[in-house]
Formats: C-alpha cells, sequence, structure tokens
C-alpha cells in the first residue's frame, strides 16, 4: 500500500520490460530489508500460502507474511493503523474493493502500473494507477438438470398460469426447472404435475408446460 519499494518501481512508461522491472523492486525490497506483510482476504488461515510459497522461491531471501482473514476485518485494521499512523500491511488483496477508492481519496495508496495493464478491464482498475483487481469473477445461476424429471414432448407446447414449487432452494435467475401443478386451459386432458421451465421470478410463474 505505502510500501517505498513500491513507489521505487516504474510505472510503465519508463520500464523496459517486466524483468527490469521486477528485479528492480528486488534490489529495492532487499535494501528495506526484505520483508513483506500482506493481507490477504479470505476464510481460514493457511488457505493461500501457496502464494508466498512462490514468491520466496522466485525472490529468494525475501520474507513474506501472509495474514488470512475476512476482508471486512482487514479492512478495519487497516483504517485503524492509518488513524494511529502504524501500518502494518505491505500488499492488501481485499473482497472490499470499495475500501480502495476511500483509500485513494485520502492519498494512502501508492500507484504501480504493471506489465498486461493495458488488457486489465477498465472496470477492474484505478485509472490513476492506485488499484488493480487480483481476481475477477461472476455469478451464475445453475440448474441441477439430473434433479428433473423426464418430460413427454407434445408436438406444440401451450403457454399456461401455475403456481410453482422449486425442486430446490437457489437464487431466483433468468431461468429455473421447476414443477408445477398445471392449471391452464387445455381442449385435452393434462396430467395433474407437468414439467415446466419458469420464466417468472416467483409465485405464479408463466410458464411453457410439456406433458
Amino acid at each position: 500500500m505505502t510500501s517505498n519499494a513500491a513507489s521505487a518501481a516504474p510505472s510503465g512508461q519508463s520500464a523496459v520490460g517486466e524483468h527490469e522491472q521486477l528485479q528492480a523492486l528486488y534490489r529495492t525490497a532487499t535494501d528495506e530489508g526484505g520483508r513483506v506483510t500482506l493481507y490477504m482476504g479470505g476464510d481460514a488461515p493457511g488457505f493461500f500460502d501457496f502464494i508466498p510459497q512462490a514468491f520466496r522461491t522466485q525472490f529468494p531471501g525475501i520474507q513474506v507474511n501472509t495474514i488470512t482473514d475476512l476482508s471486512k476485518y482487514h479492512d478495519a485494521r487497516i483504517d485503524n493503523q492509518l488513524v494511529t499512523d502504524n501500518l502494518v500491511a505491505d500488499v492488501a488483496i481485499l473482497q472490499t474493493t470499495h475500501d480502495f477508492d476511500r483509500w485513494k481519496a485520502m492519498s494512502q495508496l501508492l500507484r504501480y502500473r504493471p506489465v498486461g495493464w493495458d488488457h486489465v478491464f477498465d472496470n477492474a482498475k484505478d485509472p490513476d494507477s492506485h488499484w488493480a483487481s487480483a481476481y475477477y469473477g461472476v455469478f451464475s445461476p445453475i440448474v441441477g438438470i439430473h434433479r428433473c424429471l423426464p418430460t413427454r414432448a407434445t408436438s406444440v407446447p401451450q403457454t399456461c398460469s401455475a403456481p410453482c414449487s422449486p425442486t430446490r432452494s437457489s437464487p431466483p435467475g433468468p431461468t429455473m426447472t421447476t414443477r408445477c401443478s398445471s392449471s391452464a386451459n387445455r381442449s385435452t386432458p393434462t396430467p395433474t404435475t407437468s414439467s415446466c421451465t419458469r420464466t417468472g421470478m416467483a409465485g405464479v410463474c408463466q410458464a411453457v408446460c410439456v406433458g
């Protein structure tokens, strides 16, 4: 965050290559004592131990102290350290991304633009190079098709309104396989239970029923 080694690193404009940048950081960090403290957002201590192990292999002589805890606890620690002028963390990888904009506004983050910066999504980095995302992911709806009952196809699926009871508990999504008690007005008899693809959100769904 406010490491002198980071401030001494090239910002990207004057860098001639990734190797030269890393070696410059390595030399500066060694001169400063070779100690780095990383605050890592995570559920269990030791979960990210592979990071310092790989780092020490690449940069022998550097001692990496990785402290893993929930991000909501780490950001409170950092805030307290900033208030008391006793910052411990050199680097922080946290899920509470809003904190980095706040710390930037407080002038507590240094600028660093690594190699490959231009390939990072614009919404995953600070335009002024004060922070960048380490991980990027999305949440999407998942349906366990192995839980779906076999259906009997008809020549022309018909649209119906029916009260829906999801076969499993899951967040609402664009589509969800459910089992419905059909109340459609159809010219041919229909089974009491039909399988349908749910396109509504909850309660009574608009569905294409097959049965």
